[in-house]
């Protein structure tokens, strides 16, 4: 591929530039596929070459102050997930998901990208959040008199572009989880598989390059849950790294990797599986 050719295809992704003491981070779209740089993106790289880890925990511990008694969600946990990698954890602490990136851990380092994400500030820590992760909840938090569509704009609503250029993007989300028919549904109008699409298609429309799930699958019948999983093996090949929260075994399988969680600690992260189609 030509260097015109190149230039011409690559889109620099909106929300995805992130400025740390003078360093700006940038994600690049092509052909649908999320990558440090167009070359990446356009697969002309040594394939052979390791990817870095986008995520790394390094003794993490993480503990909810309840009235009736402290419940450790994480002990002394150290984690690397690679760049385009889909990992699953099996858990038996349904706090773990997300705890550390989404509220403060009580002890050790997390670093997502080479940033340490708890020695930003306020401020900058509010543009890794906006910048690198996407979010699929539990119980998904739709908007229930949001249209489909309306609901996953929501996370464009502090990006700095045109109204319709966030329809836009909130539209061509909704086809990626094949919803494109559907966007001016209410969450009531739609079965749980469904809403669970509308609900991961609002964690993908700022092209962000992290995806953290929590119980995706919960809520779903095995052949609606497994349609959800094959969703994300589609959007780990189009270069998003995805991390899951599950109690189910069989969802936990159909991961590249398993990270073992129990009562805390991290017993085994190493465990890898083959998946099929």
């Amino acid at each position: 591929m030509g260097t015109s050719e190149l230039e011409g295809r690559r889109s620099l992704l909106i929300g995805v530039q992130f400025r740390d003491e003078g360093r700006v981070k940038s994600w690049w779209k092509i052909d649908g596929r999320l990558a440090r740089n167009p070359a990446q993106a356009c697969d002309i790289y040594d394939t052979t070459e390791p990817t870095m880890p986008l995520v790394e925990l390094q003794n993490v511990s993480k503990t909810y102050n309840h009235s009736v008694a402290p419940v450790c969600a994480l002990a002394d946990a150290t984690l690397q997930i690679e760049e385009r990698e889909f990992a699953s954890a099996d858990s038996s602490r349904p706090e773990c998901s997300g705890s550390c990136f989404c509220q403060s851990r009580s002890d050790g380092r997390v670093a997502v990208d080479g940033l340490d994400i708890y020695t930003l500030s306020v401020e900058r820590l509010s543009d890794f959040r906006r910048g690198y992760p996407g979010f699929v909840f539990q119980q998904l938090f739709l908007v229930p008199y949001l249209t489909a569509i309306e609901n996953v704009m929501l996370p464009l609503a502090v990006v700095a572009i045109t109204d319709g250029r966030q329809r836009e993007m909130a539209a061509d989300a909704l086809t990626r989880v094949s919803l494109a028919e559907k966007t001016t549904r209410l969450p009531r109008d739609l079965p749980g598989g469904e809403q669970r699409r509308v609900a991961i298609a609002r964690a993908i429309v700022n092209g962000l390059p992290l995806l953290l799930a929590d119980e995706p699958t919960g809520c779903l019948d095995s052949k609606t849950g497994g349609e959800v999983i094959d969703l994300f093996h589609q959007l780990r090949e189009g270069g998003l790294t995805v991390f899951l929260v599950t109690h189910d075994a069989a969802v936990a399988a159909r991961a590249d990797r398993i990270v073992y969680v129990q009562d805390g600690r991290v017993v085994d992260s190493s465990a890898t599986v083959c998946v099929t189609a």
